[in-house]
């Protein structure tokens, strides 16, 4: 039997990122569903199956961290989400589990966590005013405080610039006056960590522990590893922070935490809406080229982060030269086992080089159509990981006769637009299945196997996929999401997958 101490979670919440990490305790969660007549007897099944039967799981899990939280419209999605895999409780109430991560301050990805830690609540109206107008008298919604809803542990998020960004919106300041109150709390206060360029807290980077995956003495640390941030990533060849040089100034996108998170051999990738070149110079080529056309990112906004990164994540995660038991052990310098693809999918980002650096063999995308629809995935990112499209990976400072193998084996949409005001949504998809809120999963068992090997490939990682199937409504009749693709089990609480891959450290 195999279990799953470590749960990612990317949330449904159309155009927007919410990226949910869970530590689950096992044993606590097969004691909530063995309790039900007719739970399955499969490890890997408690989840789904107690998520269906609508369990209260609050208390299973063992640490957590909420990676942005969409846009304000999908606030109430990431709180419901939260409530149902167990990390929120029924009520609202401190959660010292709980940790918020703001990948960098821009709507679609930061305004919805305030709807996890805050809510609204009615207060009693004022009196009313004697009046001697006569008419219609115009409505007032009614009178509402906002009180703590569910307060995180700790939030991290990137340290402003002294600069003012044109994109600084209400919502930003008000979330910086909640993270104020919060961290001024009487009793357990909420720890802010504002962190530095290159995710740099003090003279390093900043390490985010979030307990042990597995049981027993052969359990391993789940560590996130932050490695860029504020427009500058971590060099660890200097122990210095290489800046993201943008020629046009402050953009938030470039300010992107970076995160690798790493359990044993296993790692998973997200950098939230960093950018790379899009065109020749990330080593896209004919159809996985960037079009310039119309693009302001092009000449005038995004830097191309991805260029510093790939060397930052080859010197900070180098490949392993001797395997050795009782370590973590790749291939290859830099490289991950699932990618969250970069800005839902933008052809500025997920460049090949970057591709040939991390070599994942599971890719997901985060996009939708709401609240405004940006054109994601693009057709030339899609082109980008599909093997049938792009066999080989061109590597950075490499000629061109000189690649690496293609090693995606699944990519995974959460949604996608059908047609947009009646204009149809074309994009190829290829290979790539839709599936609403796409959680990953890695065995315990293979993760502590491939940790005891004493050489490669006398063990490999076995990593599981499954989705929901469910999507967010569109608001108009000409606005439409593509349907889910088709689920492949017998079982309810599988409406997509479990896909299963069998992982080679590339």
């Amino acid at each position: 039997m195999a279990n799953a101490s470590l749960e990612i979670h990317v949330i449904n919440i159309s155009q927007g990122d919410a990226i949910l990490v869970v530590n689950r305790d096992v044993p606590k969660l097969q004691a909530k569903v063995s309790a039900v007549t007719g739970a399955p007897t499969e490890p890997m099944d408690f989840l789904p199956f107690a998520v269906e039967q609508k369990l209260d799981l609050h208390g299973t899990v063992t640490k957590a961290l909420l990676i942005d939280g969409g846009d304000g419209d999908y606030g109430g999605f990431v709180e419901d989400y939260l409530r149902q895999v167990g990390v929120a409780p029924a009520a609202s109430d401190y959660v010292p589990e709980l940790s918020l991560m703001i990948s960098h301050h821009h709507a679609d990805h930061a305004a919805g966590l305030r709807s996890v830690y805050k809510k609204a609540v009615p207060v009693p109206p004022p009196p009313p005013k004697p009046t001697k107008k006569k008419g219609k008298k115009k409505a007032v919604p009614p009178p509402v405080k906002m009180v703590d809803h569910y307060r995180p542990a700790a939030v991290y998020r990137p340290k402003d610039d002294s600069r003012k960004p044109s994109d600084r919106e209400l919502y930003y300041k008000v979330l910086l006056k909640d993270l104020d109150a919060a961290a001024a709390a009487t009793v357990t206060p909420t720890q802010i960590h504002v962190l530095d360029k290159g995710g740099v807290t003090g003279a390093a980077p900043t390490k985010i522990d979030l307990g042990k995956g597995g049981t027993g003495p052969k359990a391993l640390p789940i560590t996130v590893h932050v490695i860029g941030s504020a427009q500058g990533v971590w060099d660890a060849v200097t122990s210095k922070v290489v800046d993201i040089d943008n020629p046009a100034g402050l953009d938030q996108n470039d300010r992107s935490m970076i995160v690798m998170i790493e359990y044993g051999s296993f790692r998973f990738f997200a950098a939230g809406d960093i950018a790379g070149n899009g065109q020749a110079a990330g080593g896209n080529t004919g159809a996985n080229a960037a079009s310039t056309a119309g693009k302001k990112w092009f000449s005038s906004s995004h830097a191309d982060v991805e260029s510093r990164l790939g060397p930052a994540l080859e010197a900070y995660f180098p490949r392993t030269v001797t395997p050795a038991a009782g370590s973590p052990q790749q291939k290859s310098a830099g490289c991950c086992t699932v990618l969250k693809v970069s800005h839902h999918g933008s052809n500025s980002s997920t460049d090949v080089y970057s591709l040939a650096t991390l070599r994942p063999e599971i890719a997901l995308i985060s996009s939708g159509l709401r609240p405004k629809f940006h054109g994601h995935p693009t057709q030339a990112v899609l082109n980008r990981l599909a093997q049938s499209q792009t066999a080989d990976w061109g590597i950075r400072g490499q000629p061109a006769t000189v690649t690496t193998p293609n090693t995606v084996s699944g990519v995974y949409i959460t949604e996608i637009a059908e047609q947009v005001n009646s204009t149809a949504f074309t994009v190829d998809i290829r290979e790539a299945v839709i599936v609403g809120d796409i959680v990953v999963r890695p065995t315990d068992e293979s993760v502590r196997a491939v940790q005891d090997e004493a050489a490669f490939d006398q063990a490999a990682l076995d990593v599981r996929v499954y989705g929901t199937r469910v999507a967010t409504a569109a608001t108009k009749a000409t606005t439409t999401v593509r349907a889910a693709s088709a689920g492949t089990s017998a079982l309810t609480y599988y409406p997509y997958g479990p896909d299963e891959f069998t992982v080679d450290r590339h």
